[in-house]
């Protein structure tokens, strides 16, 4: 079929991949998002449409920073099986599917084009649309899977380029990590494989990770709940939880836990991934946790996990090598008693080694009877068979029973306990086989610390450590471990290796927090199935299971040297002496009281099966075991039984016994450390004695052994620990629980003494010692003694449950719920309480009751259950009573509690507090008992009590306000009406106006927002009785300064305790807690009309001004940062839902009628369209703008507020307006007009453009609408619309200077509107008219502020060309302020592009529009910031500017023209002559300054822009460009390709063929240099100052195409005989520019292009010019301090060339055009007045080549002076004379140069080489006191007259410099001088001054070593005189100072010029006469 196009767009995705076979396939991929436009081929099986692809990182590289990339779109066909369809992009579905498919619906037509070729004039595909709901099916159950890929889309496309293009490598690690978790997270929750505990786990962790991911990113933070499943909090959420999960989120990296929650226990899960190389031995690990005892050893807390490493366990299943450490204690409260908190993870390997010591006895074997192999099997825990030989027990009977060593505990179980081999028989010992003992030899140890905070799973490094003689200390690892594993395995020299068979161990551990280890396998069972539990070895809190085990833990042997076995006979027996004493083990077995021994209850691990007989590991002498076993003995078994070990010396027989009770006095054993002695192992200590071992009848211990003991007693060191809910250790505990078998008088010591019980032990029992206190309490009813000590020890029992280290509280509660049965208890624990209160100010009574006032709340449980249980059995038998009597017992408890807090005794204040803070805890107990009414009144009158407290107990009050709130105590009704009245008046002192301590005040603000959101949450109450005091405190904390929290701490949102939660940031908080929550209640949503207080009008009013302040503040981002994403779109939302609410009141209350018209709230309602404006005019509502993921958080959080916004501003705006008469609604169209609207025009006008402008349509429109009627009323008013086109030029200004420009800009959609209902509705011609012209002046801006701020590139010269049309515009537009503001911007913006001179010029665009007036008034400036000044006063501060940018640009001539005027100004205006002096001396600053030359010259490109791809402005028009200094053709074409990078650069002359694209020429110019100056016509002028006025504000630019050589004739023609000269004919391009250069766009058009051909007299003069350039330069380096050989080499090969008349590179032969044309320097000055303009420049152009030649002679001859003297020297002199001759000649004449005929101090006298002076005097040596002149003495041969200077003209300059001496202003080098006010600096450096400094002053000093200084260093051509003042040379009279001839300096003779002398010592001054020629010279 053709291709069809489809009525309606479809968006699929692609299932599945298509690899393209045709140019016009289109590749798919899995996943790809595809727009379908056409369906064809054969029933329509393939489908044309669009690909729209991720973004490339590529297209980053030339990206705005921050810019989002664009999407890319590829378009082809491809079959339609390889796609689905989601949903069509209009409201009807085009397809309707069939059997098979989706087809073309009915609607659809055929296009007529059958294949793609034919397609190509198809108008594009449409824009994808913009993605804010897409939301896939899976998000309606999962909504993380859409968070996440919405997260990674935008961070692929918005920031990971500018993350890669910043090199922020380490962050782009961090984020594949994130990504490829959420990614991972994501199919986990998409195929939903997880189980329900660990989904909810993975929510918290994703949500989480996008937090980070977001900060990492952009910064900002979007909320979403974990507990929801992740989805995303709207609107519709409460903004109270709302905040304070945005400031959790927004500060903190991980969740933290709330105050109060419940405690949790840790669990920890490890599993062995690494093998161990068992190399045939038996080879297990013992896993286990160890604390560190304060007395310095470890001891092991948990039970040992065994893992077979040998591959020969008798366990098999899937979780062998895997175990879960359950109930591990918080590091925080895991120390009990003297307990450390220092915990190991402790890892053992043991394998089985030979014996160290073997001996045969064969004599000990034929003593020994027949053993059977059961008996021998008890002795063991091997699995294998019995063996034949070895070990019997003497103390068990032959007949007992036969017992099992298997390993049958579970199907899991792993022994890790020793497999004992058969003992082989004599005959086989002698072949050599031996018996394999288990030893431990490695051991390794980790921070239980660590390892806790692996919630998500780690892999723990743990090597194994081996002692080691040959190894070395232990490195790389803390002290504290190296310590742990020299405890658990000494090394004598501490010197450690490797384990050999396991060098380091790798464990996945992961940490659990849960309360209850079984509910946790529960809810992880694929995790934690089947998984071998490790208990603890002692309770983590109270018992809560029925537990009873016993663990010993065997330390070591003590058998020191000479020790003694003890003997019931001998008293002593000595060791053996046949053992050595390296194999020891003790074999042990439990019995009970009759001697029977207790099957398998010996556990050595929590894997392994029970074993009646155990036996341990081998240790050497002096070793210890270590080992650590649990006994499981039912409890009948208990009392009498006890342990009976045997040690023995590897296979040997044993030879010692020991024993020990585990039950004695009625009690068990006490926990820690026994010593047990050992006995002989002989035929006395091991017989049967009545069924009993006869060891019973020996003491077990030293301590209770009587006989005597000859040497050191043998004994066994062993630990013992309890762990039962049945037993106890504590005899006054046993006491307790039997008291009835005491006697009355022995009751009261035994209750004192068990207020001194351990509190383990009451824990333990906690439910037997209740029942215990309750009995006694009910049997000795009426004692008060006994009352007061069962109440107070029944408070310390309950006291407990506040212990972190017991988790009580769930036993104590089931305890009342379940046991509790003791009904006459009440009268007891009634009169106990009551005589507790009434004797508070009792120091000990105070004590008792602060502990009950904690517990309180139990106690009134246990009072009201034991009365009801009293009800009941009163009931039984048959008593009534009445319920008023039980109120009116609990009254007077609470009477008595009232008196108690009214009572102001400053000993009480502690108990008050207390008694504040847990009475929340007694109301639950009374809801039972007593009517809501009676609670209310209970509380309400406790609350009432405390109104005069002070300080911190004001905030526990109010505390307690809220948690009462915070419960279900009132129903709805008038109780809760009742109790929320009373609150307000609780809450009213202590918020609103700050007051008191300011940071109590503060947290007492925080807490009154707490209570009010509780109440309006929970109850959904009204906001409106708390709005005042709310505003109230909102303002005055926004007027505190910050709080003084401590640095990087951030206290929790709506504290509920005191202080507040804090948790630690990583960065200085930028907000404050209080103005946050009071944000959040602000936002609440309130029922219709319930949102405002009833109020009176006036107090009505200043509350609406106070709130919408505030909504100001919040909507600028003052209560929190703009980052917090979600609370600040939820507040847009809510403050323009309560904006709605607040305009009814508005309409109704602040609108009068049209006779009252007076009474109009004009500012309220202004301020109330300034916040309605501001909320939908916000920049974080343009969704359009946004990247993808925070694009759907803003229209998922509030909608489409705008369009909400503007539909509330178009309502509210009619209201204002007056119903239009017939006549005003057919002429302009409109029903409300004028009115109240009026009051806002102009005002509003520039806000509603910014709305016109908006991509909003609706906004749009309605502010359209709204704009026409402010037009109307305008016009209406005044017939002109000039305020409002003010206003809105204003306004446009400002918004493109703030906000990006959207496509409503660019279309000027507005435009078109308004003019659209002007045509539409008005009849008005004369408003048609000036509408229109109003709408092209607006077109007009808009079109040039696009172009002006529609580049990304600031600075660039088409940007500043499009700012000057943009100024213009707006001058035209009388908008000064805003032209002024362009000018100011545009200077700084080539300031900091380093273009000063640019800066200035721009800046007298401004000074152009003020006058010297020194009267008139100017206004004040916003930009700059200026005062109300005077004319005079602005432009002269503008001066100041131009001038510093000026000089800073190097600028000399316009620097010198701004002087000069300010000089005038100075001099003829405003007379300041201060200012004036300052002025000239900044001037000559300038002048010195070009003298110096320090300026580098520009270079300048001409820049052709060819092509149709330029802008019009550009297109196929030249420039002049100025460059930098240091830039060449290529660094310059590299500026101009980064503006256009598409642009071709061609060679000047390489023709351009191809009109489209962009094609630059690019060749570099010259400033044409103006010849006919008259510095030109100067000799011996400084070449900086040449170079200055030749090159001064260059117009006119010039490039040489190559010479061609002709003959030209000597102009002149006859006498002169000058011939012909053979000189190429030169031709330049001379291109004139529109302006001349500087310019403020650093280029210039060319305007014109000419060219010329030069004279022979032209040639001359610039290559005279240039020859002499070049030889200066050379002389230059060879005058150089320590020159080198090649320098003077160089010097010598220039003039030979210039000095020889056959090198042809001389210039001599130019002095004939001089000579040919000498006639016109005879003739008059004022001849030029009567000679033609080519006849006055041929003259002036003769006498400049004359100076030049004059010039480079004197240059000569000054170079040759530095040739050594030589004959090639002297040759070359010789040429030089006789070639030169006729230019030398010239300067034969003297000449007197006087004062008055120099003009110019920056130029030479005026000097002409034939000409003779008007009056020829020849001077004379003048005498020395000669004080009316200066007198010149020739040095050399004079190659130039004598000078002679009056000396009125040197006592002038005397005068100015003594006058800057005087002032404090001479330095040695330079000095700064200030204007007033610092408007300019400007450096006297190189005045020619030289002095040092003396005594604090300035004094001038001159001597040989000076006079160099004083003329700053420089070399400047001159005569090369020295000027030597009057005074001070000399001390003598008439003393003169003798100067050599000027071998260094720039003048062809050397002189000194000394003045007359005197004897009075004056402060001589020598200043340097540049102007004169004259140089310093020595």
């Amino acid at each position: 079929m053709p291709w069809r196009p489809l009525p309606r767009i479809a968006f699929a995705i692609a299932i599945c991949s298509f690899s393209p076979s045709a140019a016009s396939d289109l590749p798919l991929q899995l996943g790809d998002e595809l727009y379908i436009i056409e369906e064809g081929g054969h029933d329509g099986d393939w489908l044309r449409g669009y690909l729209v692809a991720p973004p490339s990182l590529l297209a980053g590289l030339t990206s705005n920073k921050g810019e989002t990339l664009e999407a890319r779109v590829f378009s082809g066909i491809f079959p339609r099986d390889c796609v689905e369809i989601r949903e069509f992009l209009g409201e009807q579905l085009p397809f309707v599917e069939d059997s098979n498919r989706q087809t073309n619906g009915q609607g659809a037509t055929s296009s007529g084009l059958l294949n793609g070729s034919q397609n190509a004039g198809r108008p594009p595909a449409p824009v994808p649309m913009l993605k804010i709901g897409d939301e896939t099916p899976t998000s309606l159950h999962e909504p993380l899977v859409d968070e996440i890929a919405s997260c990674l889309r935008e961070w692929h496309s918005t920031n990971l380029h500018g993350v890669l293009l910043n090199r922020q490598y380490e962050q782009v690690k961090e984020l594949s990590g994130l990504v490829e978790r959420l990614d991972a997270a994501r199919r986990q929750l998409l195929h939903n494989v997880l189980t329900q505990h660990e989904a909810v786990a993975l929510r918290q962790q994703v949500v989480w990770d996008l937090v980070k991911g977001n900060k990492m990113m952009r910064g900002e933070v979007i909320v979403r709940s974990a507990e929801q499943k992740g989805r995303m909090l709207t609107s519709d959420d409460s903004p109270i939880e709302l905040s304070r999960m945005q400031a959790d989120m927004s500060l903190l990296e991980e969740k933290s836990q709330k105050p109060g929650e419940q405690r949790f226990l840790n669990h920890l899960l490890v599993s062995l991934e690494s093998e161990i190389e068992a190399k045939g031995k038996a080879t297990s690990l013992a896993i286990s946790i160890h604390r560190e005892h304060v007395e310095g050893h470890l001891e092991q807390t948990s039970e040992a996990f065994a893992i077979d490493a040998s591959g020969k366990s008798a366990v098999k299943g899937p979780h062998t090598r895997s175990t879960l450490f359950t109930d591990l204690l918080l590091p925080d409260t895991q120390s009990h008693g003297p307990m450390s908190s220092t915990s190991y993870f402790v890892v053992r390997l043991f394998s089985n080694e030979p014996p160290k010591a073997f001996e045969r006895r064969s004599m000990a074997s034929e003593r020994q009877p027949s053993r059977d192999s059961d008996a021998n099997s008890n002795l063991n825990t091997s699995s294998a068979p019995s063996p034949n030989l070895g070990r019997r027990s003497f103390i068990w009977p032959n007949n007992r029973r036969k017992t099992s060593e298997t390993l049958t505990r579970n199907s899991q179980a792993l022994t890790m306990t020793q497999n004992v081999p058969a003992t082989p028989k004599p005959e086989l010992i002698a072949a050599g086989e031996q018996k394999m003992l288990k030893r431990l030899i490695g051991v390794g140890v980790l921070e239980m610390s660590n390892l806790l905070r692996a919630t998500n799973g780690v892999v723990a490094e743990l090597p194994m450590w081996t002692p080691d003689n040959s190894g070395q200390e232990i490195s790389g690892l803390s002290d504290t471990l190296v310590a742990a594993i020299h405890k658990l395995l000494p090394s004598v020299s501490r010197r450690y290796s490797s384990a050999a068979a396991a060098p380091a161990l790798s464990f996945q551990v992961r940490s659990f927090a849960h309360e209850d280890s079984q509910a946790l396998i529960a809810i992880m069972p694929t995790l934690l199935q089947n998984v071998m539990v490790t208990p603890m070895i002692e309770y983590a809190g109270a018992s809560t299971r029925p537990r009873s085990d016993i663990y010993i833990t065997l330390e070591k042997p003590s058998l020191p040297q000479n020790v003694m076995l003890s003997h019931p006979k001998t008293g002593s027996a000595p060791l053996p002496e046949e053992f050595a004493m390296r194999d020891l083990q003790v074999t042990f077995e439990v019995r009970n009281a009759r001697g029977e021994r207790l099957e398998s209850c010996i556990f050595p691990t929590c894997n392994s099966s029970g074993h009646t007989a155990w036996r341990t590991i081998a240790v050497e002498r002096g070793e210890s075991w270590n080992q650590t076993v649990r006994l499981a003995i039912r409890p009948e078994d208990v009392p009498g039984s006890h342990i009976v070990a045997s040690l023995a010396d590897a296979s040997n027989f044993p030879f010692a016994l020991c024993w020990m009770p585990l039950w004695e006095n009625d009690a068990f054993a006490r926990d820690g450390m026994h010593s047990l002695t050992l006995y002989a192992y002989d035929e006395q200590t091991s017989s049967i004695i009545s069924g009993r071992g006869a060891y019973l009848e020996l003491p077990w211990n030293l301590k209770s052994k009587k006989d005597v003991v000859f040497g050191t007693p043998a004994s066994i060191s062993l630990r013992t620990h309890l762990c039962s809910s049945t037993f106890s250790q504590d005899p006054d505990v046993l006491a307790l629980l039997m008291w009835h078998e005491q006697r009355s008088r022995d009751v009261v010591p035994i209750l004192r003494r068990a207020q001194f019980v351990s509190d383990v032990e009451l824990v333990k029992l906690l439910r037997r010692v209740l029942d215990a206190i309750f009995e006694i309490m009910t049997e000795y009813g009426g004692n008060e003694e006994v009352e007061d000590l069962t109440f107070d020890l029944l408070v310390m029992i309950l006291g407990l449950v506040h212990d972190r280290r017991f988790n009580l509280q769930p036993i104590v509660d089931d305890y009342t719920k379940t046991s509790f049965k003791y009904p006459f208890a009440f009268p007891a624990l009634t009169r106990s309480f009551t005589r507790l209160l009434s004797h508070a100010l009792n120091n000990e009574s105070a004590k008792r009751l602060r502990a009950a006032a904690k517990v309180g709340g139990m106690i009134l449980r246990l009072i009201v259950l034991a009365r009801q249980h009293q009800i009941q059995k009163e009931v039984g038998i048959g008593i009534r009573t009445h319920r008023a009597t039980f109120a009116r017992d609990l009254q007077g408890i609470f009477v008595s509690l009232n008196a108690l807090m009214q009572n102001t005794a400053p000993i009480l204040v502690g108990t008050k507090v207390l008694l504040v803070q847990h009475f929340d805890s007694w109301l639950p107990e009374l809801q039972s008992v007593l009517s809501e009414e009676e609670v209310f009144s209970i509380s309400s009158k406790f609350i009432d009590s405390c109104l005069q407290s002070t300080g911190k107990l004001v905030i526990y009050k109010l505390l307690l306000i809220n948690h009462i709130c915070s419960k279900d105590y009132f129903t709805p009704g008038n109780v809760r009406i009742a109790w929320e009245e009373k609150t307000v008046q609780w809450l009213s002192p202590h918020w609103g106006m700050p007051h008191g301590h300011i940071e109590h005040w503060r947290n007492q603000v925080r807490i009154c927002s707490t209570i009010v959101a509780t109440i309006v949450t929970r109850w959904t109450s009204s906001l409106a009785p708390w709005l005042r005091k709310l505003v109230d405190s909102y303002n005055a904390l926004q007027a505190l300064p910050k709080a003084a929290t401590e640095l990087g701490t951030y206290t929790s949102l709506f504290p509920t305790t005191y202080p507040a939660s804090s948790k630690a940031v990583q960065h200085e908080p930028n907000y404050d807690e209080g103005l946050i929550e009071i944000a959040g209640l602000l936002a609440t949503k309130s029922r219709p009309n319930e949102y405002l207080p009833t109020l009176a009008e006036p107090e009505l009013f200043d509350l609406l001004i106070d709130l919408l302040g505030v909504y100001n503040s919040i909507l600028d981002n003052q209560a929190f940062p703009s980052t917090w994403i979600s609370i600040a779109i939820y507040q847009h939302k809510a403050i323009l839902f309560n904006l709605h609410e607040l305009s009814i009141t508005l309409t109704n209350t602040f609108l009068p009628d049209p006779d009252n018209a007076d009474e109009f709230a004009t500012d309220l309602w202004s301020l109330f369209f300034d916040t309605l404006i501001k909320v939908v005019s916000s920049n974080a509502l343009t969704v359009e703008t946004f990247p993808e993921q925070k694009r759907r958080a803003i229209w998922k959080i509030a909608g489409d507020v705008r369009q909400m916004g503007a539909t509330l501003f178009g309502a509210t705006w009619s209201a204002l307006g007056w119903e239009t008469n017939d006549e005003d609604k057919e002429l302009y169209g409109l029903e409300t007009l004028g009115g109240y609207q009026v009051q806002y025009v102009p005002s509003l006008v520039g806000p509603t453009v910014v709305l016109c402008l908006s991509v909003h349509e609706g906004l749009r429109r309605v502010a359209t609408m709204i704009l026409q009627t402010m037009i109307v009323s305008e016009w209406t008013l005044s017939q002109n619309l000039g305020a409002i086109q003010g206003e809105i030029l204003n306004r446009l200004d400002v918004l493109f200077r703030s906000t990006p420009i959207n496509d409503a800009v660019l279309q000027k959609l507005f435009i078109g509107e308004l003019l659209q209902s002007f045509e539409r509705s008005t009849k008005d011609v004369a408003l048609k008219e000036a509408v229109r012209s109003l709408v092209d002046v607006i077109d007009h801006l808009l079109d040039l502020l696009v172009v002006v701020y529609s580049s990304g590139v600031t600075g660039e010269a088409s940007q500043i060309m499009d700012t000057l049309r943009l100024m213009d515009f707006l001058r035209d537009m009388q908008k000064e302020d805003i032209y002024i503001a362009y000018v100011h911007r545009l200077a700084s913006i080539q300031s900091k592009a380093g273009n000063h001179a640019e800066a200035g010029l721009a800046l007298r665009l401004h000074a152009e529009l003020y006058d010297w007036n020194t009267r008139t008034s100017v206004a004040a400036l916003e930009e700059p910031r200026l005062p109300v000044q005077k004319s005079f006063e602005r432009k002269e501060w503008i001066y100041f500017q131009m001038i510093a940018h000026f000089e800073a640009g190097s600028a000399w001539h316009h620097a010198l023209a701004a002087y000069e005027e300010l000089s005038l100004e100075y001099s003829s205006n405003s007379f300041d002559f201060s200012k004036l002096a300052r002025a000239r001396r900044a001037t000559a600053v300038i002048y010195e300054k070009i003298a110096l030359g320090n300026k580098q010259a520009p270079r300048y490109f001409r820049v052709v822009y060819r092509g149709l791809g330029f802008p019009p402005s550009l297109r196929d028009k030249q420039f002049i460009f100025e460059g930098l200094p240091t830039d060449r053709t290529v660094t310059f074409a590299d500026k101009l390709q980064k503006q256009f990078p598409l642009a071709h650069i061609v060679a000047g002359k390489e023709a351009i063929s191809d009109v489209e694209g962009q094609y630059l020429s690019i060749i570099p110019v010259q400033a044409q240099k103006n010849l006919l100056h008259p510095v030109n016509r100067r000799t011996k002028v400084n070449n900086h100052i040449r170079e200055h006025f030749m090159l001064a504000q260059p117009r006119h630019f010039t490039i040489t195409p190559r010479a061609r050589h002709t003959t030209a004739s000597t102009p002149g023609g006859g006498g002169g005989g000058g011939g012909n000269l053979n000189e190429p004919v030169i031709e330049k391009i001379v291109f004139t520019t529109a302006e001349a250069f500087p310019t403020i766009l650093r280029r210039s058009e060319i305007v014109q292009t000419r060219t010329d051909k030069l004279s022979p007299t032209q040639i001359a003069l610039e290559r005279t010019a240039r020859k002499t350039a070049e030889l200066a330069a050379i002389e230059s380096k060879a005058k150089e301090k320590g020159a080198d050989k090649k320098a003077f080499k160089s010097l010598q090969e220039a003039l030979n060339i210039l000095a020889r008349p056959d090198s042809g590179g001389s210039v001599a032969e130019y002095w004939s055009l001089v000579k040919n044309n000498a006639n016109h320097d005879l003739e008059p000055p004022d001849l030029d007045e009567l000679l033609d303009e080519e006849e006055v420049n041929q003259r002036h152009l003769v006498s400049a080549l004359a100076c030049a030649l004059i010039d480079h002679a004197l240059l000569l001859r000054r170079s040759l002076n530095l040739l050594p003297p030589n004959s090639a020297g002297a040759a070359l002199s010789h040429s030089f004379e006789s070639l030169f001759a006729p230019v030398l000649a010239t300067l034969e004449v003297p000449q007197v140069v006087h004062a008055s005929q120099i003009q110019d101090p920056a130029l030479p006298a005026p000097l002409s080489p034939t000409i003779p002076p008007p009056s020829p005097v020849k001077t004379s040596v003048l005498p020395a006191h000669h004080t009316a002149g200066v007198q010149v003495t020739p040095l050399m041969p004079p190659l130039s007259p004598t000078v002679s200077v009056p000396f009125s003209s040197l006592d002038l300059m005397m005068d100015q410099a003594a006058t800057t001496q005087q002032e404090g202003r001479m330095v040695e080098k330079e000095k700064d001088v200030q204007m007033p006010g610092g408007f300019w600096n400007s450096r006297l450096s190189g005045m020619g001054m030289f002095g040092s400094k003396s005594k604090g002053k300035n004094k001038m000093k001159t001597s040989v070593e000076n006079v160099d200084q004083g003329v700053g260093g420089s070399e400047v051509d001159g005569i090369g005189s020295v000027v030597m003042m009057s005074g001070n040379v000399s001390e003598q009279a008439g003393s003169r100072l003798e100067v050599p001839g000027a071998a260094d300096g720039g003048g062809d003779a050397g002189s000194v010029i000394s003045g007359g002398g005197g004897s009075e010592k004056t402060s001589g001054v020598g200043k340097r006469l540049s102007f004169l020629g004259l140089r310093s010279s020595r």
